[in-house]
């Protein structure tokens, strides 16, 4: 299983994503936006 915090690095990201099905790709920025999102507000609590 991957480890995003040791080895998953920005170089990854794109090109994995680009591989995966239009549909995969949306759900993925679904998802991203949303775990910033509730991040961000953890700091501000």
């Amino acid at each position: 299983m991957v480890s995003f915090s040791e080895d998953l690095d920005d170089a990854e990201i794109l090109p994995t994503v680009s591989t995966r099905p239009e549909s995969l790709k949306h759900e993925l920025l679904h998802y991203a936006k949303y775990l910033i999102e509730n991040h961000s507000k953890e700091y501000m609590e």
